[in-house]
C-alpha cells in the first residue's frame, strides 16, 4: 500500500520519459527468469527505492522538470549523490568475493535497470512486465532516470568508490585502508566537483 501510495505521486511528472530513452534496444526481448528476479528485487527493495525517488522529486531532480542548479558540488556529491547511493545499497552488508568487494542492493539495482531498459523500449515487453506487477511502468520511470543521472555518467571505479563510501560502516579501520589502497577490485576514487561538470547531473550544479 506504502509503494502504491508513492508510485501515484509521481505519475504527473512521467509523460516524457519514453521519448527521453534513444539508447534503448527495441531488438530485445525479455525472458521469464528477468521478470520473475525484476519482482523478486522489487519484492525486497521497492518501497525503499520509491521513496528515495520521491525525495529526489521534492528537491526538484526529477524527470518531466528541466534541470535547473540548487545546490553546490560538494552538497550534491555529499547531501544528494552519496545518499542517493546509500538508499540504493538498503543498509546491505557488502560482499567479499575472491578478493573483490561487491554490493548487493547496487546490483540488484543495476540489473532492474537493464530489465526496465528493455521493458521501456517496447510496448509489448513492458505489458509483460506490468502484468505481473502493476507499478513496474513507473518504476522504471523513475530507476532509469535516476540511473542515468548518478549511475551512468561516472567511470566504474568511481561508482564502486561511491558504494564504499555509502557502505563505510561496514569496513573495519583496517580494511577500510586496504580498500583505498585498491586492494579489493577496484581503484578507490574520490568524486570530484569537476567530475560533475561533464554529466547530466552537473546541470543541478550551481556555479
Amino acid at each position: 500500500m506504502m509503494a502504491k501510495k508513492i508510485v501515484l505521486g509521481l505519475v504527473s511528472l512521467t509523460a516524457c520519459l519514453y521519448a527521453s530513452h534513444s539508447w534503448a534496444n527495441t531488438s530485445q526481448s525479455l525472458q521469464q527468469s528477468q521478470i520473475t528476479k525484476f519482482n523478486q528485487i522489487y519484492k525486497s527493495y521497492g518501497q525503499t527505492w520509491l521513496a528515495t525517488y520521491k525525495s529526489l522529486l521534492l528537491k526538484n531532480i526529477s524527470p518531466g522538470v528541466g534541470a535547473k542548479p540548487l545546490a553546490s558540488a560538494n552538497q550534491m556529491i555529499n547531501d544528494i549523490i552519496l545518499n542517493f547511493y546509500q538508499k540504493i545499497n538498503a543498509n546491505k552488508r557488502p560482499v567479499l568475493v575472491k578478493n573483490r568487494y561487491t554490493f548487493p542492493a547496487f546490483s540488484d539495482f543495476e540489473y532492474v535497470n537493464n530489465v526496465c531498459r528493455i521493458a521501456m523500449s517496447n510496448a509489448k515487453q513492458m505489458a509483460r512486465l506490468e502484468k505481473s506487477n502493476f507499478v513496474a511502468k513507473k518504476f522504471c520511470e523513475y530507476t532509469t532516470f535516476y540511473h542515468g543521472l548518478f549511475v551512468a555518467d561516472f567511470n566504474r571505479d568511481k561508482v564502486h568508490s561511491l558504494n564504499a563510501r555509502a557502505s563505510r560502516k561496514f569496513f573495519n579501520n583496517q580494511q577500510w585502508r586496504n580498500l583505498q589502497r585498491g586492494q579489493y577490485g577496484f581503484k578507490f576514487q574520490l568524486l570530484q566537483s569537476r567530475d560533475l561538470l561533464a554529466t547530466r547531473v552537473g546541470k543541478y550544479v550551481s556555479k
